[in-house]
């Protein structure tokens, strides 16, 4: 009878222990150090483009996500994010084009507070963007370190930490999920559960194991040859998540990269806003969505 007991109570000691696992309670500690360094990027650009011989000019404003990378507030992201046209036209047919002009760039804090910044170092092969606030921040900012890193195996256990929309006044958010694959030609690249991209086009989010490693960012890898490298069919571009060595290899570059100019934004009409129920679903990057 003792024994019986005794193994029930080990039984449902153990239950109890599976019911929050510990790299999820691990990463809920984590999120709570470091939740400030997932910034919300608001860019501005605009926008040229043809299809099927319609040209079509505007502006659009949207807000992406980011991360800051060390105590300068420097942020790394996607191109496909602040500059889509200098990552999309290269998957679009040969009869149509797409090309975007950044004409502003902020950070922008739960607060409201914005910090003006600007590309300073561009990787269109990975898509990946590195930014910089133009005014140096006057005290150090929580960042994540692209050096604290981990390597996932397939099924691994995988987290995020990403940002809320406007709307719901950019609240952090922790998300769980797995590595689904793991792709090693022609470069290696992690395919997760779609829930980490927070949709299937949401990139620049930082991806970790239980302790907080990165694992690397949310991105779009656009195959060699785009478009005219497959059929009819296929797709040229899937979500995948870029390995944080990648990542600090480029941050390295860009270093001592210099911001890039911004041209003053001329008197125009108002820029679409996406989310706001002004935007037109016409001048949208090929594939993208909009995020609330």
């Amino acid at each position: 009878m003792n024994r019986t007991l005794t193994g029930l109570m080990l039984c449902a000691s153990l239950l109890a222990t599976a019911t929050v696992p510990a790299d999820r309670e691990s990463f809920s500690k984590f999120v709570a150090q470091k939740e400030a360094a997932a910034v919300t990027l608001e860019c501005v650009f605009e926008v040229k483009s043809s299809y099927g011989g319609q040209e079509q000019q505007m502006e659009r404003k949207v807000e992406v996500d980011g991360f800051v990378i060390d105590e300068k507030g420097t942020v790394i992201s996607t191109m496909s994010n602040v500059d889509p046209g200098s990552f999309y036209a290269k998957a679009m047919g040969s009869e149509d084009s797409y090309s975007t002009r950044i004409k502003s760039l902020k950070y922008i804090f739960p607060d409201n507070t914005e910090v003006p910044a600007a590309v300073v170092l561009r990787d269109t092969d990975l898509n990946i963007a590195v930014l910089k606030p133009l005014t140096p921040p006057e005290k150090p900012m929580t960042f994540i370190s692209l050096s604290e890193s981990a390597t996932p195996k397939l099924l691994s256990e995988a987290y995020a930490i990403a940002r809320l929309g406007r709307i719901a006044r950019r609240n952090a958010v922790a998300i769980s999920g797995e590595v689904e694959s793991i792709i090693e030609k022609p470069r290696t690249l992690y395919v997760v559960s779609d829930s980490l991209h927070g949709d299937s086009r949401n990139t620049g989010i930082p991806v970790f194991d239980g302790d907080g490693k990165l694992y690397g960012m949310t991105s779009l890898y656009l195959f060699p040859g785009g478009r005219n490298a497959l059929g009819d069919s296929d797709e040229p571009i899937m979500p995948m998540v870029i390995p944080a060595s990648d990542l600090l290899e480029v941050a390295e570059q860009a270093k001592d990269a210099k911001p890039e100019a911004i041209p003053a934004v001329e008197a125009e009409k108002p820029a679409a806003q996406d989310g706001a129920g002004t935007s037109s679903p016409d001048a949208a990057a090929p594939g993208s969505e909009e995020k609330k």
